[in-house]
C-alpha cells in the first residue's frame, strides 16, 4: 500500500469475446485493510493514451461472513485477455480511499425496501432501521422485483393479521418482471398474494456430511425458522443482503487416536448464510450460500448439501404451472443447470421461463404435482444464478443467450489478474 492509500489491480477477460459485466473483487486479494463506508472510496480505470477515467463503484464491508469486503463495479465490452488462465490483463484499475466520505447516489433503478415487525402498518421502511428486526426485504430493479421472506409467515405482521400462509422463511415470492419501469399484465409469475403459499427457492433443509468413519447417514437439519439480515446495502452498483439462519447444533466425532476405546463428539454450532444480489440490468438474480460456525469457533466453513422446493400450491393443477411434460430442458452432459416453461395461467404465444443455474451439480430434479424440487452436490460454498426472462415469443426465444450468461458468470468470470505457474520440463 502506499502513502496514498492506492491500490493497483488488473483484471482479465478470460472469453474469446469482449464482454460487458459486473464484476467482484475480494478486497483482502487486493491487500487492502478492513473497508471504511463505499463513500470513502473511488475507482479508476486505466486509459489507452495513459490518463485514468473515474468508474462507479461499491464496497460492501462484508466481514459477518469472513470478508474484509466485496469491490463490485461493471466493465463495458472488456476485450478479451487471449487465455482462460487469468494470467494476462485485459485492463488496469486504481482503488483510491478518500480522506472524507463522499455523497455517492444510490442506481436510480435500484430500490430496497425493507419491512419491519414494529413499524406501523404493514412495516414498511424505505431506510434500514437499528433499532428494529425486519421480517421482509423487497428488491427492485427496472427488470425485476422480488419479495425476501425472512420468517416462516409474513402475514402475522401485517394490520390487521391475516391467516397463516405455511412457512415460506428464507423463500423468494412475488416475482413480477417487467420492461422500463412498467410492470406490464401477464408478465406476473408469482402473485403477490401472500397467503395461497407460492414461493421460490426455499432451503428446506441441510445435509451436513459426518465423519467418514461415521458409518451412518449425514446430519439432516431442517431449516423452517426465521433468518435474521445481517447487512444491506442499496448502492450504485447493485442491491446486496446478507441473511443468516438461527444457530444450527449438531455432533462430529473425532478420529480415535492411540489406545482411546470410544469416539469423542465434538459439540458444533453453525449457521447457514445466504447473500443475495441484485444488479440493475439482469432480469434474475444472484444467491451465494455457505455455512460458518459461530465466531467464537473461529467461523470456519463446514461443508453442506442444500434442499431447494418451490412452490405453486395456489394453481389447480400441475398442467397449469408447468404446460406440459416438455416444460423441463436439461441435457445430461450439463448437469448445473436446468429450465423450466412455465405458464401460470397466461394464455397465448408467449410463455414464461425460469431459468437455474450453479457452479454446483444440481441433483435429484423432481416436478410433484405443483412443486418442484432439487438439491445441490455437498460442498463449502454454493453460487446460483436464477433468470426469469419472461413473456417471451418462442420463434425469438435463443436459450444459447440464456445459458452464456450464466455460464461466463458462474465459470469464467471477470476476475483479476493471477499470478502463472511456473512450469517444469521433464529431466533427460
Amino acid at each position: 500500500m502506499s502513502d496514498t492509500h492506492e491500490w493497483f489491480f488488473e483484471i482479465s477477460n478470460p472469453s474469446d469475446e469482449p464482454r460487458t459485466e459486473h464484476v467482484e473483487v475480494d478486497l483482502e486479494a487486493l491487500g487492502s485493510p478492513t473497508p471504511n463506508p463505499s463513500g470513502c472510496y473511488s475507482l479508476h480505470k486505466k486509459q489507452a493514451y495513459g490518463g485514468w477515467e473515474q468508474v462507479e463503484c461499491q464496497v460492501d464491508p462484508l466481514d459477518d461472513i469472513g470478508l474484509k469486503g466485496v469491490l463490485s463495479f461493471r466493465v463495458d465490452a472488456l476485450p478479451p485477455s487471449g487465455v482462460d488462465d487469468y494470467s494476462i490483463a485485459s485492463a488496469c484499475f486504481k482503488l483510491k480511499e478518500e480522506d472524507a466520505p463522499k455523497k455517492t447516489p444510490g442506481n436510480s433503478s435500484l430500490y430496497l425496501d425493507y419491512y419491519y415487525k414494529n413499524a406501523p402498518g404493514d412495516g414498511y421502511s424505505p431506510v434500514e432501521l437499528d433499532d428494529d428486526e425486519a421480517y421482509g426485504l423487497k428488491f427492485r430493479s427496472k427488470n425485476l422485483e422480488f419479495y425476501l421472506s425472512l420468517v416462516p409467515d409474513p402475514a402475522e405482521f401485517w394490520a390487521p393479521p391475516q391467516k397463516p400462509s405455511g412457512n415460506i422463511a428464507g423463500a423468494v415470492t412475488s416475482i413480477v418482471s417487467g420492461i422500463g419501469n412498467l410492470f406490464l399484465p401477464g408478465m406476473q409469475i408469482l402473485t403477490e398474494d401472500f397467503p395461497n403459499g407460492d414461493y421460490w427457492g426455499k432451503i428446506t433443509e441441510l445435509s451436513l456430511p459426518l465423519s467418514p468413519w461415521e458409518l451412518k447417514n449425514p446430519h439432516i437439519e431442517r431449516i423452517d425458522q426465521e433468518y435474521e439480515l445481517v447487512h444491506s446495502n442499496c448502492g450504485p452498483v447493485r442491491i446486496v443482503a446478507v441473511i443468516r439462519s438461527q444457530p444450527i447444533h449438531f455432533h462430529y466425532s473425532r478420529f480415535p487416536l492411540g489406545n482411546a476405546s470410544t469416539v469423542e463428539k465434538l459439540p458444533v454450532s453453525c449457521r447457514l448464510y445466504r447473500v443475495f444480489s441484485l444488479y440493475p440490468d439482469i432480469t434474475g438474480y444472484a444467491e451465494e450460500i455457505f455455512v460458518l460456525t459461530e465466531k467464537k469457533s473461529g467461523g470456519l466453513p463446514i461443508s453442506f448439501c442444500p434442499h431447494f422446493l418451490s412452490s405453486f400450491s395456489s394453481y389447480s393443477n400441475a398442467q397449469e404451472v408447468f404446460g406440459n411434460n416438455n416444460t423441463l430442458h436439461r441435457l445430461g452432459y450439463i448437469p448445473d443447470y436446468f429450465l423450466l416453461h412455465t405458464f401460470f395461467g397466461y394464455q397465448g404465444p408467449h410463455e414464461n421461463l425460469s431459468a437455474v443455474a450453479s457452479d454446483s451439480c444440481i441433483r435429484d430434479i423432481r416436478i410433484c404435482n405443483n412443486s418442484i424440487s432439487f438439491q445441490l452436490s455437498t460442498g463449502f460454498r454454493k453460487r446460483l444464478r436464477y433468470l426469469f426472462p419472461c413473456n417471451l415469443k418462442r420463434d425469438k426465444l435463443n436459450l444459447d443467450e440464456i445459458g452464456r450468461h450464466w455460464y461466463e458468470a458462474l465459470y469464467k468470470p471477470i476476475s483479476i489478474v493471477r499470478p502463472k505457474k511456473r512450469s517444469y520440463s521433464p529431466i533427460g
